[in-house]
């Protein structure tokens, strides 16, 4: 009979696939040792009627060892899951430590990027917000002084953004806010609000 015991990882942090392989090499030798545990114990009732106390006595130690011998194989195929399931946590805490270790690269820049260039964005997008709110006012006036054989002059912003099939676009000046940085900041916009 093998010796179970050296199906036990010793040194390193085995690998995942090779404690599936010693597990799947444990339950195989079980398997033969419970066959040849119920071999020794359907051979004792005959041995009774036919041999001396002695040779039925080695017989008993033949059938305690290969039912001791089971019983390894369950501890060592126990010890041996406990370290899939170790093995297993360790995997997840790994690619949990390393998503946590990105998810911080990613917030620090993110925090840099709010700190150095949001309040630049928002202040070009505020200025581009005024300049079509001030282009929408000088375009109704021009169309109110329309030369003669001038044509209608149209909104750009619904010309630029207008979904196909349709002729509802919300204006920017309605629908952007953009908040001051910091609470309490004056919002880029709408403008001279605070949120």
């Amino acid at each position: 009979m093998m010796d179970l015991r050296k199906l036990l990882p010793s040194g390193k942090t085995p690998k995942t696939v090779d404690l599936d392989q010693a597990i799947a090499n444990a339950r195989l030798e079980r398997f033969r040792i419970a066959a040849e545990a119920e071999r020794l114990v359907g051979e004792r009732e005959k041995l009774l009627l036919t041999a001396d106390d002695e040779t039925i006595a080695k017989h008993d130690q033949a059938i305690a060892a290969a039912w001791r011998q089971h019983d390894r194989a369950d501890a060592v195929i126990a010890e041996l899951e406990r370290q899939v399931a170790a093995a297993a946590e360790r995997q997840v805490e790994t690619a949990n430590r390393k998503f946590y270790d990105e998810t911080i690269r990613e917030r620090d820049a993110v925090e840099a990027w709010l700190r150095d260039e949001y309040s630049r964005h928002a202040e070009a997008i505020a200025k581009g917000i005024e300049r079509i709110k001030a282009l929408e006012l000088r375009t109704a006036e021009a169309n109110r002084r329309l030369p003669p054989g001038a044509s209608p002059l149209t909104d750009t912003e619904w010309v630029v953004r207008r979904p196909p099939r349709s002729e509802a676009v919300l204006p920017l000046a309605q629908t952007v806010n953009l908040p001051g940085l910091v609470g309490g900041d004056l919002n880029f916009w709408p403008r001279n609000t605070i949120q």
